[in-house]
């Protein structure tokens, strides 16, 4: 997204209105069919947006857009973060102010309104006028906001519990969650939301996929309900995505629960029997020691205490496996097998490959952030160069890594 040139992108790109490639982004956000980009240019700080318009979620007049072009109106020049929905937007300015637009049939963009559509950035006030907030969440269709004094709020899609309270049909001005306080970090996934207090994981909403991290004979909840980790377990940061959610606790354990058909939470398993869920949080154990954690739509990624590029097989920079191991009908990859190269971003080695080589003991983990990852595709194939299916996220301890067909496999 954002980039013009050619029907088939194998690498990163982002290009702006005139064209070139982006410089200064500080920030990113994804939603159903469009993205958001927070950008600092000399302490200028812009939203660019790109992708479909047609709910009025980029803020622009364009009926969609293919390059990231800034937003002109509604918005302060003193952004703080950005958040992605479905079809709807949300930006925090550093005053605490919160902004909305796009599809707001469901009330998540929390103008107190019953209009559809609202296409331009519009501050959300009502419960929120006077108070200071310091971070915003997007549902697919609802929007969560937590005030400096750990208060909750919550609007837009009222069926299915993820907005904490009791209510049918949409909530169009924001609402506080009663019975939460001192909440220190709030994530929205599809239809779930998650708030964390004191090293301890509340959840509502939808738990059809094991979301809520809570047994499969809860369907759903209304309630922010304790998520039950191991005894002993401390979190310390959270992310929702789609329908999985991931947790880094204060010892550098990493935990995962939710949908996992494809084997997303990186526990060394897919989920083979329907509902295809990890229904309790369970230990990410190659993760350990991560500092932040990402997930986003349909898959899920992780980054460690330091951050790492991966280039996958043939389609990396070279071809350079040992001698002893290529294979001329897998072009240079052994038999039954596919390639992880494993770099860290540096200066280039001695034989042009860019970035200095793994150590033993070294972790490893994709994260897709700008200037740390960098990914080629696959023998000409489309997408970001990393398997379809990435089952296991694990160690790196030698210059090359083997990973078996199986674990990539398509739906």
């Amino acid at each position: 997204m954002g980039h013009t040139n050619s029907p088939l992108t194998t690498g990163v790109r982002t290009v702006g209105a005139d064209g070139k490639e982006l410089s200064g982004i500080i920030q990113a956000a994804a939603g159903g069919n469009h993205s958001l980009l927070l950008r600092n240019l000399g302490g200028q700080l812009t939203l660019l947006v790109a992708g479909a318009n047609a709910n009025g979620q980029l803020g622009i007049t364009n009926a969609f857009s293919d390059r990231f072009l800034p937003v002109s109106s509604g918005l302060p020049t003193n952004l703080l973060a950005i958040a992605a929905g479905a079809r709807h937007s949300m930006a925090l300015d550093a005053d605490g102010k919160v902004y909305a637009w796009g599809d707001n049939l469901q009330g998540q963009v929390g103008v107190n309104t019953n209009r559809s559509v609202i296409r331009t950035p519009t501050r959300v006030t009502n419960a929120l006028a006077t108070l200071r907030i310091k971070a915003v969440a997007a549902g697919a269709e609802h929007s969560l906001a937590l005030a400096d004094d750990g208060t909750v709020y919550s609007w837009g899609r009222g069926n299915g519990g993820a907005l904490g309270y009791t209510v049918l049909g949409a909530v169009r001005a924001p609402r506080q969650i009663t019975n939460l306080s001192s909440i220190r970090q709030i994530a929205a996934g599809d239809k779930h939301s998650l708030f964390l207090n004191a090293g301890k994981v509340y959840a509502c909403g939808d738990n059809s996929l094991g979301q809520l991290g809570l047994p499969s004979s809860v369907l759903s909840t209304n309630t922010p309900v304790e998520i039950p980790f191991p005894a002993g377990v401390t979190i310390r940061k959270l992310v929702a995505g789609l329908d999985r959610c991931l947790a880094i606790a204060e010892d550098g354990r990493v935990f995962g629960w939710g949908y996992n058909r494809y084997g997303e939470l990186g526990l060394g398993f897919a989920s083979t029997n329907a509902p295809y869920a990890v229904f309790q949080p369970q230990e990410v154990r190659a993760l350990f020691g991560a500092k932040e954690v990402r997930s986003r739509g349909h898959g899920g990624v992780a980054g460690l205490l330091s951050l790492f590029r991966f280039l996958r097989g043939h389609g990396g920079k070279r071809d350079s496996y040992p001698p002893e191991n290529r294979d001329g009908d897998n072009h240079g990859q052994p038999a039954g097998h596919r390639h992880l190269q494993c770099r860290r971003p540096g200066k280039p080695d001695s034989d042009g490959g860019e970035g200095d080589r793994f150590r033993p003991g070294d972790r490893v983990a994709a994260k897709l952030r700008r200037r740390s990852q960098k990914c080629s595709g696959d023998h000409g194939s489309p997408g970001v160069g990393l398997p379809d299916r990435l089952q296991r996220i694990d160690e790196c301890p030698f210059r090359h890594r083997y990973l078996p067909d199986r674990g990539f496999g398509g739906g």
